[in-house]
């Protein structure tokens, strides 16, 4: 059977009522919201992730087509005949064409409930089930690799001419959230500097980044450098 896009656009909306997974710590509920949701828009979503569900396959090969029609209909090979074999074909790659679109569509429900650290590790991933690997691996594994990876990660993110200064402070807090959950608490004087270091790529925060750098961080926590930023690329 495939797939009702009429209803994308409902399972979309049905979607937002996922919490959004912004870091590790938001898994359990993450994942029981998504698993009821999914449920809802289509049963065979989860079963993807979760392994049963068979997609169709698809048999190209004319000479195959007719063995698989002959052994299924008790006749010899030669007997079936060139309309048999191109009603199966058209079926089936039918058939396999709403499983991937019902893939697909599932994914992108996947993806509208991540923030932007994990739907970055599924960028590029077609699968349903190994994209779900993938977050759940990240959220079950705070391992020694996974936080020099989170740390180069942050102290590699650069405010550069092109980019939003508000996407840019979301991701990089949203990154020093996640390194901060996976390890010990990252210190003011840190977060300062490595602030500091990420939005000096950009050409338009000289004059802000000169007013700032002979400021005590212990004197300006980091919610007000933040501020500060924002109201100075803002003014710009």
């Amino acid at each position: 059977m495939a797939p009702n896009l009429a209803s994308f656009n409902d399972w979309l909306s049905m979607a937002k009522m996922v919490p959004e997974l912004r870091s590790q710590a938001d898994w359990n509920k993450w994942n029981n919201a998504l698993r009821v949701v999914l449920n809802a828009c289509d049963p065979r979503i989860w079963n993807l992730i979760e392994g049963p569900a068979e997609r169709p396959t698809v048999i190209l090969s004319e000479e195959e087509i007719s063995q698989h029609l002959a052994s299924k209909k008790r006749k010899l090979p030669e007997a079936v005949t060139k309309d048999e074999v191109s009603r199966y074909k058209t079926t089936a790659q039918n058939a396999h064409n709403a499983w991937k679109m019902l893939e697909a569509r599932g994914l992108l429900l996947l993806s509208s409930t991540l923030g932007p650290t994990p739907r970055k590790l599924i960028s590029g991933i077609t699968s349903i089930a190994a994209a779900y690997r993938e977050v759940q691996d990240w959220c079950d594994s705070p391992t020694w690799s996974r936080n020099c990876w989170l740390w180069t990660e942050w102290t590699s993110l650069w405010f550069e001419e092109n980019d939003s200064a508000e996407e840019f402070v979301e991701h990089w807090q949203i990154f020093l959230d996640d390194l901060q959950f996976v390890s010990d608490e990252i210190s003011p004087f840190v977060q300062f500097h490595v602030f500091m270091e990420a939005i000096s790529h950009h050409p338009g925060t000289v004059d802000f980044h000169e007013n700032l750098s002979w400021e005590s961080y212990d004197d300006l926590p980091m919610a007000i450098v933040i501020g500060k930023f924002l109201t100075f690329m803002s003014e710009r």
